[in-house]
C-alpha cells in the first residue's frame, strides 16, 4: 500500500518500461495517486486509486501508457481534479476500469491520440462529465457505460477532436439542480460541442436529464456527427437535439441494428438553427411527448428514407421557420397533430413511392388528430407522390395562408372532414392523378380566395358531401379529365366563384 504521503503516491518521472503492478493500494495522498510525466510503456494494472487529494492518475507528455483492471474511485478535491487525466499522449490503452465519485470528470483526454478505451464505467462525478474529450483528441470507446454523472455521461469539444464511440450504454446523467432549462444541452448521455466529431454506432443513451445525444456548434465550428444503430430513448429532453449548426448522418448500423427515438420528454429529433440531415433512414421516433421530428430555423433535411414517425403527441413531423426536407418511403401515423405539419415558410418534398399518412384504427386514441398533412403560413410542398393520407381526425391535406402544395398519384380518403381542402389569398394547391374517396364531408374544396391551379385526371368519389366545392372567389386554372361521381349531394358546386370544368365522361 501507498498511502499519505504528502506529495504524490507513485510519481514516475522521464522514465520508461514502468509497471505499478498487481494489487497495490494508492489512496490518502496529498497530490495525485499516480503521476506519469514525459514517460514511454509504462503500465498500471490491478490498483486501487482512492482518496487522493487530487487526481487519481495523471498522465501528460507521454507515450505507450496502458491502465487496465484498476478503480479509481473518490479522488479530488476541488473542479481540477479527475479520476483519470491524459494530456497530450500518444496512444493509451484504458480496460476494466471503473472510475466514480471523483471530483470532476471521471476521464479527462486533452490534446491526446491514440486513445483506446473499453470494457470500463464512468460513474457519478461529483462535478464533471463522466468522459470529456477536447483539444484535438482522438479517442475511441467500446462498451463504456458513463451514468449518473453531474453533467453529460460523454462530452466533446473543438475542432479535430475526434471521438468513435461503439456499444455501451450512457444513462442517467445530469444529476445536477434543474437551475435552467438551457443547460440541458450539457446534460446529456453524449454531447458534441464546437466543431467535434462523433461517431457512435449501437450507443444506448437513455433516462438522461438532457437529450440522448446533443449536438451544438458555431458558424465557424459546426459539429459533424455520423450515428449507426443508436438507441435515444425515455430522455428528459430531446432524444438527438441539434442546435445550432451541426451535420448529422443516420442510418442503421453495419449489424443491421436500426435506430430507435422514442419516448423523450420532448421531440424525438430536434433540428434547429441552421442544423443539416445529410441523410437520415431505418428511423423510428414514437411516443415522444411533442413532435417525432422537429426542423425549424433554416435547417435541412436533405434525405429521408424508411423512417416511421407515430403515436407522438404533437405533429409526427413538423417544419418550421425557413426549414426544408425531402421524404420518401416513409410511414407517418397515429400522431396527435399533423401527420406532416409545414409552417411557416419551410418546403417539404414527398418523393417517389409509399410514403404513406395514415392512423391505424378509426378509433386510435393516438391517431392523426389533425390533418394528415397540414401546410400553412407561407409554406410549400413541392411535390407529393404516391402518398396516402386517410383516416386523420381533419383534413387528409390542407394548406392555408400563402402556402401551396402540389400532390401527384395520391390516395386522401376516409378523413373526418375534407379530403383535400385549400383556403386564403394566396394559396394554392395542384391535384394530378390522385384519389379522393370516402371523405366525410367534400372531397376537394378550394375557398376563400385560394387557387386550383391544376385538376386532372383524378377520381372524387363517395364523399359524405360534395365532391369538388369551388367558393368564396377562390380561382381554377386547369380542371379537366377528372372523374367525380356518387358523391352524397353535388359533384361540383360552385358558389360565389367562376370556373371552367371539363367533366371526364
Amino acid at each position: 500500500a501507498i498511502n499519505g504521503n504528502g506529495d504524490y503516491g507513485v510519481n514516475i518521472n522521464a522514465s520508461k518500461n514502468v509497471a505499478v503492478t498487481e494489487n497495490t493500494t494508492i489512496s490518502a495522498n496529498k497530490n495525485c495517486g499516480i503521476r506519469i510525466a514525459g514517460s514511454e510503456e509504462v503500465s498500471v494494472k490491478n490498483a486501487v486509486i482512492s482518496k487522493n487529494a487530487k487526481s487519481g492518475i495523471a498522465v501528460t507528455s507521454s507515450k505507450k501508457i496502458t491502465i487496465s483492471d484498476a478503480t479509481v474511485n473518490n479522488n479530488g478535491t476541488d473542479s481540477r481534479d479527475y479520476g483519470i487525466n491524459l494530456n497530450g499522449v500518444d496512444t493509451a490503452t484504458v480496460t476494466n476500469v471503473t472510475a466514480s465519485s471523483n471530483s470532476s470528470h471521471g476521464l479527462l483526454i486533452t490534446t491526446s491520440k491514440g486513445i483506446n478505451v473499453s470494457g470500463s464505467t464512468f460513474n457519478t462525478s461529483a462535478g464533471g462529465y463522466g468522459i470529456y474529450c477536447n483539444d484535438k483528441t482522438e479517442a475511441v470507446f467500446n462498451n463504456v457505460i458513463c451514468q449518473q454523472n453531474y453533467w453529460s455521461g460523454m462530452s466533446m469539444s473543438d475542432i479535430g477532436t475526434k471521438v468513435t464511440v461503439t456499444g455501451g450504454e450512457y444513462s442517467k446523467n445530469g444529476t445536477r439542480p434543474d437551475v435552467k432549462e438551457d443547460d440541458d444541452t450539457t446534460c446529456a448521455g453524449i454531447g458534441a460541442y464546437n466543431g467535434a466529431t462523433l461517431t457512435a454506432t449501437n450507443v444506448v443513451c437513455k433516462n438522461n436529464h438532457g437529450c440522448g445525444i446533443a449536438l451544438t456548434g458555431t458558424k465557424d465550428k459546426v459539429v459533424t456527427s455520423y450515428l449507426y444503430g443508436v438507441t435515444l430513448n425515455d430522455n428528459g429532453d430531446h432524444g438527438l437535439g441539434c442546435r445550432p449548426y451541426a451535420n448529422i448522418t443516420i442510418s442503421k448500423s453495419s449489424s443491421g441494428t436500426k435506430n430507435k427515438l422514442n419516448n423523450n420528454k420532448n421531440h424525438g429529433i430536434l433540428l434547429n438553427d441552421h442544423c443539416t440531415i445529410v441523410s437520415m433512414d431505418n428511423v423510428t421516433c414514437a411516443k415522444n411527448k411533442k413532435a417525432g421530428i422537429s426542423v425549424a430555423v433554416k435547417s435541412t433535411v436533405k434525405s429521408m428514407s424508411s423512417c416511421n414517425f407515430y403515436e407522438n403527441k404533437e405533429d409526427g413531423i413538423h417544419l418550421s421557420d425557413s426549414a426544408a426536407a425531402s421524404i420518401k418511403k416513409t410511414k407517418v401515423y397515429s400522431n396527435g397533430g399533423a401527420g406532416i405539419g409545414v409552417y411557416s415558410k419551410s418546403t417539404l418534398t414527398l418523393v417517389a413511392e409509399a410514403a404513406t399518412v395514415k392512423s391505424v384504427k378509426s378509433n386510435s386514441f393516438k391517431e392523426n388528430k389533425k390533418a394528415g398533412i397540414a401546410v400553412r403560413s407561407g409554406a410549400k410542398i413541392n411535390s407529393i407522390k404516391n402518398t396516402t393520407s386517410s383516416g386523420n381526425g381533419t383534413y387528409g391535406v390542407y394548406v392555408a395562408k400563402k402556402s401551396s402544395a402540389v400532390l401527384t398519384g395520391c390516395t386522401v380518403e376516409s378523413n373526418k372532414q375534407d379530403g383535400i381542402r385549400a383556403t386564403d389569398s394566396k394559396t394554392n394547391i395542384t391535384v394530378k392523378n390522385c384519389k379522393v374517396n370516402k371523405n366525410k364531408q367534400n372531397g376537394v374544396i378550394v375557398t376563400s380566395k385560394a387557387k386550383l391551379k391544376e385538376l386532372s385526371r383524378t377520381t372524387i368519389n363517395k364523399n359524405k358531401k360534395h365532391g369538388l366545392v369551388i367558393q368564396n372567389k377562390a380561382t381554377t386554372g386547369t380542371v379537366k379529365k377528372n372523374k367525380i361521381s356518387g358523391n352524397s349531394k353535388y359533384q361540383i358546386y360552385v358558389n360565389r366563384a367562376s370556373t371552367s370544368v371539363k367533366k371526364k365522361k
